[in-house]
């Protein structure tokens, strides 16, 4: 699973790296914590291509009821997302890119010890792109909620050490392919749904991170083990 990322990226970053034609209207701070249920940058299909929309993290379908928009999906695996129906309907026509610096994962301790908060990332790229899943849900007092789920997959070579899941990042045509709503059928998006090995690099950070009132620099930074923080998931 993805239970928390890193959005270290700026209004330029996105107009550079995805073409981004409308600036984010809302002020833009990075984010170095971000958890579930919070606010997060996403990228849609515009009609002159990929738009920013802002959306909170954890996707509530549109048909959901609101004793049931309470429970969250903050993931949705890539095997899964054409037959369940809370991600149907936006596998076919909301499907969005997640722009991230990187993402975390906890790692069971030797011996039984806590779990240990990793942090994974590509050195050489420095803005991953994420796919994942939107949708706009209205409230009956005609309040509109715009939330997103990030998609998992079995995990590579480099991950399966550490964790048995981890997001699905699209590389190079692949983002143009997963955004293109003229692709609505699991046979269009058969070429994305292999799972192909990701060169991440990860390693051990504060258990700060564990806190979602932590949101600073210092939660990506590598630590040695040795200082780990006694604590639980």
């Amino acid at each position: 699973m993805c239970g928390r990322f890193v959005q270290e990226i700026d209004p330029a970053t996105l107009r550079d790296r995805f073409g981004v034609l409308n600036p984010p209207n809302v002020a833009w701070r990075p984010r170095y914590n971000l958890a579930p249920g919070q606010p997060a940058t996403i990228l849609v299909a515009g009609r002159s291509g990929p738009e920013v929309e802002h959306a909170v993290w954890g996707l509530i379908p549109a048909w959901a009821s609101p004793a049931t928009a309470a429970h969250k999906l903050i993931n949705a695996r890539i095997e899964t997302i054409w037959s369940k129906p809370a991600f149907r309907d936006a596998a076919r026509y909301r499907r969005c890119l997640v722009p991230a610096s990187g993402f975390y994962e906890w790692v069971p301790g030797s011996k039984g010890r806590a779990k240990i908060p990793y942090y994974f990332h590509r050195p050489t790229v420095p803005c991953l792109a994420l796919a994942g899943l939107w949708a706009v849900w209205n409230d009956r007092e005609g309040g509109e909620c715009v939330s997103f789920a990030i998609i998992t997959r079995p995990a590579d070579v480099t991950m399966r050490p550490y964790h048995a899941r981890m997001p699905l990042i699209l590389h190079g045509h692949e983002e143009a392919v997963w955004l293109d709503q003229r692709r609505f059928r699991p046979t269009d998006l058969a070429e994305i749904a292999v799972a192909r090995d990701v060169p991440l690099t990860g390693y051990p950070v504060a258990a700060k991170v564990n806190n979602v009132r932590v949101d600073e620099p210092a939660c990506c930074q590598r630590v040695p083990l040795a200082v780990q923080a006694t604590w639980s998931l």
